[in-house]
């Protein structure tokens, strides 16, 4: 007890969870495209213009980005069909911390970003120490909790 069983400490299947479905409804999200759901009472769309702005300016990244860390991001905008797991993990701990900085119409919308990035980098961290497991548990369980309001 108080090791880490890799299989058992993740929920199964990380990789479609985060990646494939997570990652790409945020997006949709801050795109304003999620199921046909607008804003609300709140205000965590970007704007169609920043969007494309966002976009753009990632997928030029692959111009400076080393090609050791993946393949190119494609401009989300204009190629979403063509992001993999892998390109959505590299775009949302990355690049998306740097291209959505001061894109949100209110800076909790960032914030809750961040503790995403923050949390998904732990979970793909080489090093866990045993008080990190409790940190990703009560992290994913508190960051839903904001999702949802």
């Amino acid at each position: 007890s108080g090791t880490l069983s890799l299989p058992m400490s993740f929920p199964l299947d990380f990789m479609h969870l985060v990646f494939e479905n997570l990652v790409p409804n945020l997006v949709a999200h801050y795109t304003g495209t999620f199921k046909g759901l607008d804003d609300g009472a709140e205000e965590y769309t970007i704007p169609a213009g920043i969007w494309s702005e966002v976009c753009k300016i990632g997928a030029a990244s692959g111009d400076t980005i080393p090609s050791q860390f993946g393949r190119r991001i494609p401009n989300i905008e204009k190629e979403r069909s063509h992001m993999t797991a892998e390109a959505w993990s590299f775009w949302i701990m990355y690049i998306a911390p740097i291209v959505l900085r001061n894109r949100f119409q209110k800076r909790r919308y960032y914030t809750h970003l961040l503790k995403l990035v923050r949390l998904v980098h732990l979970c793909l961290s080489y090093d866990m120490k045993p008080g990190d497991v409790d940190l990703v548990r009560v992290g994913f369980q508190e960051w839903v909790v904001e999702y949802e309001k």
